[in-house]
């Protein structure tokens, strides 16, 4: 039994899904080898890159336990499905390409997993705007373990970047395709619906790296929210779970709504500053369907583009 272990003498294996990711894969891999508990094993899943992923993982080869496994682009779940199934190790930790792990990580991921194989550990984030700003998130307490399946089936609260136990993996049955986002999510839920409890760390153990690419993918995180509660209401366990799910699934047609309007509000935003006046203003017309205060801002884009941006720098600036 895992259990029957110390968490010293426990191997973890690395699963790293990269597409095009040359630009931040090696700072990923370094932060890796820095590691205060070495990893037993680090895949790296190039996922049909196009760029030069391949070769930036293989040059860590030498300091790190490191194997590439080629496929074709299938988009994030696959990747990770196919990286878990190269690995033998029985803890299992999930790492972004483009994030970086504070030295202790895996130490403290490890020691928060405790030996209890139904323990699905989530990391606690310092969100990181390369050049610009790092910040701690506050998230919010965990659920008790009896109440974590249904608010897991209204949000996601566990990290991506998490830490699991190889046969709690089996038994939930993987990563799976089928979701352009929101695969981690599908896979918590199907988790904690076969047993599993969420925990968290007690201080903040990686960076999550914020960028306009993974803004955009957050817009298609609300897209594909919706996706991830269908699956779930069509495999509800029983009657109560279905209805938890459903629920879910309504609040997040509100929350993709909001994310919408938010969306081009950013939208409306870049075109006012380029001088894109006819598209800032509509843009900032799907804008108004958001709550108030995204309204009341898209409605000084539809008033004065180049003023109403300005203004927003201006406030953007004094904040840092």
């Amino acid at each position: 039994m895992i259990a029957e272990h110390s968490a010293a003498q426990l191997a973890v294996a690395v699963v790293i899904p990269a597409h095009d990711s040359a630009e931040t894969l090696g700072a990923t891999l370094a932060s890796v080898a820095a590691q205060s508990s070495a990893p037993a094993e680090v895949i790296v899943v190039d996922d049909g890159s196009t760029d030069a992923s391949a070769g930036v993982a293989e040059r860590w080869s030498a300091l790190l336990p490191l194997r590439v496994v080629r496929a074709e682009h299938a988009g994030a779940a696959l990747a990770r499905h196919r990286g878990v199934g190269a690995t033998t190790s029985p803890l299992v930790a999930l790492l972004d390409a483009d994030d970086v792990w504070l030295p202790d990580h895996l130490e403290t991921m490890v020691r928060t997993w405790a030996g209890r194989p139904e323990h699905l550990v989530s990391a606690f984030a310092l969100w990181w705007v390369p050049g610009a700003r790092v910040w701690t998130g506050s998230p919010e307490p965990l659920p008790a373990a009896g109440d974590q399946l249904r608010l897991l089936l209204r949000a996601n609260f566990a990290s991506g970047s998490a830490l699991f136990a190889r046969s709690l993996y089996e038994r939930a049955g993987g990563f799976r395709g089928g979701f352009e986002v929101g695969e981690d999510w599908d896979l918590w839920i199907r988790m904690v619906r076969s047993g599993a409890r969420v925990v968290r760390t007690d201080h903040p153990t990686f960076c999550y790296r914020l960028s306009r690419r993974s803004l955009t993918a957050g817009g298609r995180r609300y897209e594909g929210a919706e996706r991830v509660l269908e699956a779930a209401v069509a495999e509800a366990a029983s009657d109560q779970e279905r209805r938890w799910a459903e629920e879910g699934l309504r609040l997040q047609g509100g929350v993709r709504r909001r994310a919408r309007a938010s969306m081009a509000l950013v939208d409306a935003y870049e075109a006012a500053r380029a001088g894109r006046r006819r598209e800032a203003r509509r843009m900032a017309l799907r804008a108004l369907w958001g709550p108030a205060p995204v309204a009341s801002r898209a409605l000084g884009v539809l008033v004065a583009p180049r003023t109403t941006v300005a203004l927003r720098d201006r406030a953007v600036a004094n904040r840092r």
